[in-house]
């Protein structure tokens, strides 16, 4: 990490050997990790992976009951995409879970929650038709995996800085790897969306194998000073995430609990609801006016051209109050929004990985390692230090107990 010194504030940005005497935060840190956690995570849970797989095959399951709070609830969302036509996850909160299936999963960092022991306990202490249980986490020697019929390991590191991070992300692509192995264990030609998976499997493990070291190049390109310059001007910023997939709902909430604390946060999914601050309505209602902005918007979109007229539409009034704008999406469709006709102030940061432009499952994956970086560098601007419970005081969504 390298630290950048202006006005006697001091940015660090990633990437670039670290200067001698600079300091790294725990956050920091954590992020740097998570390729070779996701790399871990992959390997080692293969043979686990493809035994669920092949027993969900079996039996013809159709419908899987996911139990899971905060942050893995988004990653279970984001899998829900993942999945292969016939089977789908039904994804609940502990609180409110109401058995549909014969199997359920539950997924928990610390495979302790405290939310879901009432429903694991339940579950298993049935007589009669108990049903299979399946248990995502962290803590291999956790109640939850010492209970659990089958475990699905994740492999990333003790985190102490915001909650479920790293794990979020192995969680999230445990579910990309199981589609990839059901489409195996059906023996047949499987379509994901923008993407069909081979008889022999061989696209799908390139496809998983790519996985960490995109993740990797996201931190090496997007944690550089054209972020965190970015930001620095932006001490009061207003985030919008625009995003057309229903996948990107669960981003789009990750991305709110990662800098809600440094930034005044709406978010808008799929072009029919609103979330901000908890509060959902329609999408029809009266979307926050332009008063209510206040130094910078930053907006994620998909490249929907109803979504693009809409953006511009805010682009147009950010410029006439002079607020900066900054879109943050895949290359191939931000750089080719000309956006400069509304706005003078306007810088693309694009995504990479160009081997996932066409995998819904993994574009959202590598948009929530977007918003870490930005969340990381929005704390640095501020004075905070990154991860700390300074910055996540109000977001306490995934607990110790999670």
């Amino acid at each position: 990490m390298t630290p950048v010194t202006k006005a006697n504030q001091t940015i660090f940005t990633f990437g670039g050997p670290q200067a001698t005497g600079s300091r790294q935060s725990v956050l920091a840190r954590e992020m740097l990790a998570q390729p070779k956690s996701l790399a871990d995570t992959l390997n080692g849970q293969r043979g686990a992976v493809t035994e669920f797989a092949k027993y969900l095959q079996k039996h013809g399951t159709t419908l899987v009951d996911v139990v899971a709070i905060g942050s893995s609830r988004n990653a279970a969302n984001i899998g829900r995409f993942a999945m292969p036509s016939g089977i789908s996850l039904n994804v609940q909160e502990p609180p409110d879970y109401i058995p549909t299936s014969k199997v359920v999963v539950f997924v928990s960092q610390s495979g302790a929650s405290s939310d879901a022991v009432p429903v694991f306990d339940r579950l298993k202490s049935m007589k009669r038709q108990r049903p299979l249980i399946v248990t995502l986490t962290n803590t291999l020697d956790s109640p939850f995996a010492a209970g659990a019929d089958i475990v699905l390991p994740t492999y990333a590191m003790k985190e102490e800085a915001i909650a479920a991070t790293g794990t979020m992300i192995s969680a999230a692509a445990t579910f990309m790897h199981l589609g990839v192995e059901l489409a195996i264990a059906k023996d047949s030609i499987m379509s994901m969306p923008g993407l069909a998976i081979a008889k022999d499997g061989i696209m799908s493990m390139e496809l998983m194998g790519g996985l960490p070291a995109s993740v990797g190049n996201y931190f090496g390109s997007l944690g550089r000073s054209t972020l965190g310059e970015v930001v620095e001007s932006l001490k009061d910023v207003v985030l919008i995430a625009f995003l057309g997939e229903r996948i990107f709902r669960g981003v789009a909430d990750e991305c709110a609990l990662k800098v809600q604390e440094t930034a005044e946060v709406i978010t808008i999914s799929n072009g029919t609801r609103m979330f901000r601050h908890g509060y959902n309505a329609p999408f029809g209602a009266r979307v926050p006016p332009v008063s209510k902005l206040k130094k910078g918007i930053f907006v994620f979109l998909s490249g929907d051209e109803t979504e693009n007229k809409i953006v511009a539409n805010y682009a147009a009034h950010a410029d006439k109050k002079g607020y900066q704008f900054h879109s943050i999406g895949y290359g191939k469709w931000s750089q080719s929004l000309n956006y400069s006709q509304f706005v003078r102030n306007f810088c693309v940061i694009p995504m990479t990985g160009s081997l996932y432009q066409s995998w819904e499952p993994a574009k959202a994956l590598l948009s929530i390692v977007e918003g870490q970086v930005l969340a990381h560098d929005l704390a640095v601007a501020k004075g905070l230090e990154p991860g700390t419970s300074e910055i996540l005081s109000k977001v306490v969504v995934d607990n110790p107990g999670n």
